[in-house]
């Protein structure tokens, strides 16, 4: 396995960064561009194969607890729970003028 296989994408960027500076920066001669711009090729395909596994890895574990919330929230059964619409129940006796809030000139402040 070589060095480049090894590293982590944050190295890889690195090394990258470092390619490019030493390219614009007209540090390398003919021989070494070569070399230079295969390399840099390689970190890109290693880059962008990380990228795609952390993907597949995020929407997995994404799909995984999708599942898990869904299978909860049909795990939770009862009179409460299936009956619950915010609205009062049906047997609940009609609002009085007493139930009401006081008017906003009784309030104490």
């Amino acid at each position: 396995m070589s060095d480049a296989q090894t590293m982590t994408y944050g190295q890889a960027a690195q090394r990258l960064d470092d390619i490019l500076q030493s390219i614009e920066g007209g540090q390398a001669d003919i021989d070494e561009l070569s070399k230079l711009v295969d390399e840099a090729a390689g970190l890109v395909t290693l880059c962008r194969d990380k990228i795609e596994a952390a993907e597949v890895q995020v929407t997995k574990i994404a799909a995984d607890l999708t599942r898990e919330v869904s299978s909860s929230e049909s795990d939770v059964s009862g009179p409460i729970s299936d009956s619950f619409d915010g609205s009062a129940p049906s047997d609940a006796p009609p609002l009085t003028d007493d139930d009401a809030p006081p008017p906003d000139d009784d309030v104490p402040f």
